[in-house]
Formats: C-alpha cells, sequence, structure tokens
C-alpha cells in the first residue's frame, strides 16, 4: 500500500468524528431549546424588581384607588412571574415568524402566566377583606379555611347559609365576643357577599379566575370601568389589554422580526453543519478524503455566542450598571446551544491535532508527485 492511500485512509476515522460532531450540533440548533427561562429558580430576584418598580411607581403619587389597583397588581405579577417557564426551540421561532396573528396566542401564553398566582393572591384578598375590630385579633385567622370555605360557596344550596357560617366562624377565630360580635358578624358578611355577588353577576361562575377577573375589569360600586382591560378569563383580560392600548399589534409585529431572524439565523448555521456532514460523508467513500471546513469554523459558534455566551456577558454588564437584582435575571437563562458550541470546539481540535497533521503529509505527497489515486 502507498503512503497516499495510507494516509488518506487514516482521515477515515477524523471524517467519522466530523460527521457525529455536525449532526449532533444540527439536532441541538434546530430541536433543543436555544432559550430555557424558569423563573422559579430564584423568586427572590422577581419579588425584589416588582417591589423594586411599584415602589418608583408610588413615588410618583396618585389616587388611593390608583395606588391599591397597582399595588393588588404588582402583588399578582409577582406572584405569577415565579412559576414562568419558557422554552423556545428554532421551530418555535419559526412559529412566531409565520403566524398570521400573534395577538391569541400571546393572550394564551399570558393568561397562563396570570393563572400561576391567582390561588395565592385570592387567598391574600380573602383575608385583606376582612375587617378590624377592637378588641379582636385578625392575625389568628385561619387563611385556608377562609379561602376554602368561600370557594365552596360554588357548590353551595344555600349561599346565604353558608356565608353566615362563615362570618361566624371568623368572628371565633379572631375573638370577637360580646355586644360587638353580631355588628362584626354582619360586616364579614357584607364582605364576602360583595365579593361572591360581584363575580357570579359579572361572570357567572366562582373560580379563582373569575374572581381576579372581576376585581381588574371592575371599578367599585360602577361596574366595569372602560378605562380599564377587561375580560371574564384570563385570556379575555389580556386580550382585551393588547387590543385596546393597541401594544398586541406593536408586541406581535416585534415578534415576528424577532422570530424571522432568529430563524433564519438558526437554520444558516444548521445548514452550515449540514453542508459539512455532507462532505465529510461523501469524502469517506472517495480516492481524496480531504475537505474544506471553513464555513463551518467561520458560522458554527454563532447559536452558543447568541444564546450561551451573550447571557452571561450580559449579566456582567448588568450587574455593573444597574445591580446585582437584575444581573442576576441571567443566571434565570439557560440554554442548549452549548451543545453545539462544544461540538465546534471539538471540531477546531480535531483539525487542529488530528486532521491537519495528516493532511500536511497528503500535502507533500502531492508535491512529491503521489496521486490520490496511487
Amino acid at each position: 500500500m502507498s503512503d497516499m492511500k495510507r494516509y488518506q485512509r487514516r482521515l477515515i476515522p477524523v471524517n467519522i468524528v466530523v460527521m457525529v460532531l455536525s449532526l449532533v450540533s444540527i439536532i441541538s440548533i434546530m430541536f433543543l431549546p436555544l432559550i430555557d427561562i424558569d423563573l422559579s429558580k430564584n423568586p427572590k430576584v422577581i419579588m425584589d424588581i416588582i417591589n423594586e418598580s411599584a415602589g418608583d411607581s408610588d413615588s410618583d403619587g396618585g389616587d388611593s384607588a390608583s395606588d391599591d389597583y397597582a399595588d393588588y397588581l404588582s402583588d399578582y405579577m409577582a406572584q405569577a412571574m415565579i412559576g414562568v417557564k419558557i422554552k423556545m426551540t428554532t421551530m418555535d421561532f419559526a412559529n412566531l415568524a409565520f403566524e398570521a396573528d400573534l395577538v391569541p396566542s400571546i393572550s394564551r401564553e399570558f393568561a397562563k402566566i396570570l393563572a400561576n398566582g391567582g390561588e395565592m393572591l385570592v387567598k391574600n384578598m380573602f383575608v385583606q377583606m376582612i375587617p378590624t375590630v377592637e378588641g379582636g385579633d385578625t392575625g389568628s385567622l385561619d387563611a385556608e379555611f377562609l379561602y376554602s370555605s368561600i370557594m365552596d360557596l360554588s357548590t353551595s344550596a344555600d349561599t346565604d347559609t353558608a356565608i353566615r357560617a362563615i362570618a361566624d366562624r371568623v368572628a371565633d377565630q379572631c375573638g370577637v365576643f360580646g355586644e360587638n360580635r353580631d355588628s362584626y358578624v354582619q360586616s364579614v358578611e357584607r364582605e364576602i357577599k360583595n365579593v361572591y355577588n360581584s363575580t357570579m353577576e359579572y361572570t357567572n361562575k366562582f373560580t379563582v379566575e373569575s374572581i381576579v377577573c372581576t376585581y381588574m375589569s371592575q371599578d367599585g360600586d360602577d361596574g366595569e370601568d372602560s378605562t380599564r382591560p377587561h375580560g371574564k378569563t384570563y385570556e379575555e383580560f389580556i386580550y382585551s389589554m393588547l387590543s385596546t392600548t393597541g401594544a398586541g399589534e406593536e408586541l406581535g409585529m416585534m415578534l415576528k422580526i424577532l422570530g424571522m431572524y432568529i430563524f433564519i439565523v438558526m437554520v444558516f448555521s444548521a445548514l452550515m453543519w449540514f453542508i459539512l456532514l455532507l462532505f465529510a460523508f461523501f469524502h469517506t467513500f472517495a480516492k481524496n478524503k480531504r475537505f474544506t471546513m471553513w464555513y463551518v469554523k467561520l458560522w458554527g459558534f454563532t447559536p452558543c455566542m447568541m444564546f450561551g455566551v451573550t447571557p452571561l456577558l450580559g449579566s456582567a454588564l448588568v450587574t455593573a450598571a444597574a445591580g446585582s437584582t437584575y444581573g442576576a435575571l441571567f443566571g434565570l437563562i439557560t440554554s442548549l446551544t452549548w451543545i453545539s458550541g462544544g461540538c465546534y470546539i471539538a471540531l477546531w481540535l480535531v483539525s487542529i491535532f488530528w486532521a491537519f497533521p495528516i493532511k500536511r503529509r497528503i500535502r507533500k505527497l502531492k508535491k512529491a508527485g503521489y496521486s490520490y489515486y496511487d
């Protein structure tokens, strides 16, 4: 066997490794999450940011009703955001780019977020609506009992009797006895009936979702407030908010542009790896088993740079500019583009320390007059 054939055969395992690296990169770029956001990893960060934003809003002044509404929404959003988990693949970004109307889809996704904090928020709302009384102690109130008892009104045959029983139990837990008891029980009844009746009147059902939507859509005794977003479900409320403010179209267009850009970049990157895969495959069976891979070396690290390296750099920059609280947000972002990034680094190592010495020897033999067919 000639030296040329011997060195050419040494490139076969190199080509096989390159094919494996290319295939793994293509799969990771096209089908595994480019971005994976899990806000439940560090709830304190979310709470700190939302509370800080709410504090900035309070400092601007405003009437008491507006402040109460803003506080309600900030508490609600804090609990809702803590449960957010977002995974986006290249195909998900393609859906963003090519879907005709994104507003309904955006509404559905945001509705899932709002649902995360609904139960905890309603529990807090029930506790806060219980009036205080001199000589009583609302701090000893059993929040779980109050929540479950009020929510059971949805299946109660006699809501008035059930509400009276809840109010009596609340008075017992708060230690309200004597001459103040009757008036206190009546005031508790009024608060519970107000929540129940307004919710049933607006949504015709009594659930956590309907309670939250009723409160956010209506303004005290005046009924639905036309200046606010409104809806009987989370999805309807979000759709109304996006539609009435015009934010839906703007957000949809931004997501389309973003989706198209990321889709094109990821497909182009995957295409470079696919071309390398084809070259490695066909040259494995050809007489000349050498091929170039500069196009992957030039472009192959882009996915990892965008979704893996950038968040790390962003964390350092934002921490320096805005503090560790905001910088910690980037710690909640992970990406599987590190797989293609690892393949890219492995490709360079294979090229420099394995393929290049063999190819250099083949070039010398070629200059010495050997043919690929010798």
